[in-house]
């Protein structure tokens, strides 16, 4: 073999290892994390129960907006029955109709929580 074919060769070889190098070690694609299954209840929730749904000492977490009771749960801004980034706007056991659109999220959260019932 002459140089110029060995040269073409180990030229052709070195590209083929870091294809391979590139294409192995390549980062995957995200992928869209499943989405829960909402649960929508339908209990009839009186404000005592709301208020009791505080999310302290074990209790659940519940918020109503316009009427429809939500369940808080696995959200890393509640802890202790308060939303922790809204200045002590938005607590556990509450009805937040008034406050809801001054949150960043608005409305949109809403979505993602489970549906209790419908506030009494």
């Amino acid at each position: 073999m002459n140089k110029k074919a060995i040269l073409a060769s180990s030229i052709v070889a070195i590209c083929l290892v870091v294809g391979a190098l590139f294409f192995t070690n390549a980062k995957k694609p995200a992928t869209t994390p499943k989405t829960a299954i909402r649960r929508i209840g339908t209990a009839s929730v009186s404000r005592a129960n709301l208020s009791s749904a505080n999310g302290q000492d074990g209790a659940k977490c519940y918020v109503a907006i316009d009427a429809t009771v939500y369940e808080i749960a696995d959200q890393p801004d509640w802890q202790r029955g308060k939303h922790t980034t809204s200045k002590g706007l938005a607590y556990c056991g509450a009805d937040l109709s008034s406050v809801i659109d001054q949150a960043p999220h608005g409305r949109k959260i809403l979505d993602q929580l489970d549906i209790v019932g419908k506030l009494k």
